[in-house]
């Protein structure tokens, strides 16, 4: 992602007002950098907005992790 940054930094920050990328991720294995990145997104947040269908699976597990974090939580019903 940093080298789109940096090859399309200009237009990307036409469309977002900020970007982070942040250092703890950078050396993750593809495979757990969905999981870890749901947690550090968590962890920098008051309020988390979540929506799951089932009582497993990585939506289900960031909210998890949020009550465990005592965020404040909204979710979303279908």
């Amino acid at each position: 992602m940093t080298k789109e940054i940096n090859e399309n930094g200009v237009y990307l920050f036409t469309l977002y007002d900020d970007i982070i990328i942040p250092t703890e991720l950078a050396d993750v294995h593809y495979k757990q950098v969905i999981t870890k990145r749901n947690r550090w997104i968590i962890s920098q947040s008051d309020v988390v907005i979540i929506y799951t269908v089932r009582n497993y699976g990585g939506a289900y597990s960031a909210f998890n992790y949020a009550k465990k974090l005592k965020r404040e939580i909204v979710k979303i019903q279908a």
